[in-house]
């Protein structure tokens, strides 16, 4: 063996997996893989997957948010070093915000800013987006007939920890199942019934300000029984184009 094959034994030996090194050659020997995007088994490579993907560790016991089986978590979101929960409660048809400072240690209810609407109502997710809190709602039985609807209030804080204010659509029958902001526009995807003509569909609306403004345009309205529908669950934005995810059926939420 030559000087640089020693070199190169010794080089080998001192790297360890999941180290990543340059060089000018395309064939390091057969301990060295091409950074080239080329999937490799985590059974043959077990260094190399433990070093890419770092072991959970052991499993906390969980933190019951409220100590009542009427309540259910819904959705949770988590954002700097806060936690935020929403919570249905069964025995009284109504949705709750909880709020955690502390990594889920002990949790308090926030204060909503408005009075729930009449209908049973859940909120079906809760989310942080560009700086505002956000929690969307549907009505929980999908009771989108009844003339007391009125449209459902979204959420929103800028501290979650602070009282959270509201507004909503303006329409009744009007659900948000999902906001995200485009870089321009706030968007939402809406779960719509119209009262007079009997229609249930998807609505999108799209404002520059978050609380205010919104002008809707309908997609894909059917006309069903009241409690079917295309039911929007989740609005994504690629760049160019908007993608909503949902379903077509007889069923409540």
């Amino acid at each position: 063996p030559t000087v640089d094959d020693a070199f190169d034994y010794i080089g080998d030996n001192i790297w360890q997996g999941g180290d990543v090194r340059t060089s000018a050659r395309a064939n390091l020997g057969s301990k060295w893989l091409l950074c080239d995007g080329s999937v490799v088994d985590e059974n043959t490579y077990p260094d190399l997957a433990d070093a890419l993907v770092p072991s959970l560790g052991s499993l906390t016991s969980p933190t019951a948010i409220v100590a009542s089986n009427n309540y259910r978590i819904t959705s949770m979101a988590y954002h700097g070093s806060i936690y935020v929960a929403s919570i249905y409660n069964s025995s009284n048809n109504t949705p709750y915000i909880y709020v955690s400072t502390d990594s889920g240690s002990s949790w308090t209810q926030k204060t909503l800013g408005n009075t729930v609407v009449s209908t049973p109502e859940v909120f079906f997710k809760v989310k942080y987006v560009n700086g505002y809190w956000l929690a969307v709602g549907i009505n929980y039985h999908a009771d989108m007939t009844a003339s007391t609807d009125t449209a459902t209030y979204v959420y929103y804080a800028t501290d979650p920890t602070s009282t959270w204010s509201s507004f909503n659509f303006t329409v009744a029958g009007s659900v948000a199942t999902d906001i995200i902001y485009d870089g321009t526009n706030w968007v939402a995807s809406l779960y719509t019934y119209n009262l007079s003509t009997e229609k249930v569909g998807t609505e999108i609306a799209y404002s520059s300000s978050l609380t205010s403004g919104w002008a809707r345009t309908a997609i894909n309205l059917i006309t069903l029984n009241s409690n079917y529908g295309l039911k929007p669950h989740q609005l994504l934005f690629d760049g160019t184009n908007y993608i909503i995810s949902g379903r077509l059926n007889s069923s409540a939420w």
